[in-house]
């Protein structure tokens, strides 16, 4: 399969800060390649290093066979980028802010008319074409914001948190009209929804301090973590006692606590029968292994860098 975009050894670095860390990738044509990290482990800067947005300290890389740092131009002219900042002139309704974008990329106005209503028409928008951004929801600008960025229909799209504020409803939209696009386009994202990222992701990297601790398809990375089992704990009132145990418990990597369910990792072989040992058993009203999801993961991956670095 041909590659959209290669990178090899890629650093960055601001001042004594290293926001990417010797990084060497691949984007394959046609997938959906997702970021994830938490905050400050590079990702956005990555990403505006793919949109020579931002200049690397080291490396090389390609977007489309053009040099990243010798042929910015020619890039730009070939991707589409929407950061999370929302960047709409407030002044222009959005039908003037649309047909501005599309002059600006030399798309004459016949094509630009079709090419924006039938985005609006895909996504709901004929109503507000003619409002002013200044009093839309943030999530209906970000779905603006992204429209605009789908009109000159380039052939990488660069994304950081594309469906941040958005509806369930929308998001799914979206996703669905980028699936149905990938025989043209290659996607590269930034989420914090590892849900978002186990729905369309083909593959991921995790990322931490500017390097990457995780790279693979999406089953790959799930496949990875199933010996650090999850259990799910659920009882029948919080009890301090008993979520005391769980920080302190060396069999514990981790655990979330939605309401009255815990949702625990454990160790690599760990008994669930040790862990029921650290609930009273009068407060227990089930306890069962859950299927591994990607956030159970990210967590893991995370936990086990921090044991690294100790």
């Amino acid at each position: 399969m041909a590659v959209s975009i290669t990178l090899r050894n890629i650093t960055k670095k601001f001042g004594p800060v290293t926001a990417v860390n010797n990084l060497s990738f691949g984007v394959e044509h046609g997938t959906i390649f997702s970021i994830v990290g938490p905050s400050g482990s590079g990702k956005s800067t990555l990403l505006k290093i793919m949109a020579t947005m931002v200049r690397p300290s080291q490396g090389s890389g390609y977007v489309n066979g053009q040099n990243l740092t010798a042929r910015p131009i020619q890039i730009r002219q070939q991707i589409g980028y929407m950061g999370q900042q929302v960047v709409l002139d407030e002044q222009l309704t959005v039908l003037e802010n649309f047909v501005f974008h599309s002059r600006l990329h030399g798309i004459s106005d016949e094509e630009a008319e079709a090419r924006i209503l039938g985005l609006a028409e895909r996504f709901n928008l004929m109503d507000g074409l003619h409002q002013l951004p200044d009093g839309l929801a943030y999530g209906i600008k970000r779905k603006i914001q992204l429209m605009r960025t789908l009109l000159t229909h380039p052939s990488i799209l660069l994304l950081d948190e594309p469906t941040r504020s958005m509806d369930r409803q929308t998001a799914l939209a979206i996703w669905e009209y980028l699936r149905e696009q990938r025989s043209r386009l290659t996607i590269v994202m930034i989420t914090s929804s590892m849900a978002e990222v186990e729905h369309v992701a083909d593959r991921l990297i995790i990322m931490d301090h500017g390097h990457i601790l995780v790279d693979g398809s999406v089953e790959a990375v799930l496949h990875a973590q199933q010996p650090n089992q999850v259990l799910e704990a659920r009882v029948n009132e919080i009890n301090e006692a008993e979520y005391q145990k769980l920080t302190k418990s060396e069999l514990v990597l981790d655990f979330s606590r939605h309401e009255n369910v815990y949702a625990i990792v454990t160790r690599y072989q760990t008994s669930p029968s040790k862990i029921l040992q650290l609930f009273d058993a009068e407060n227990i009203i089930s306890f069962m292994p859950k299927k591994t999801r990607l956030a159970d993961a990210f967590i893991h991956t995370l936990s086990q860098e921090q044991i690294i670095n100790e």
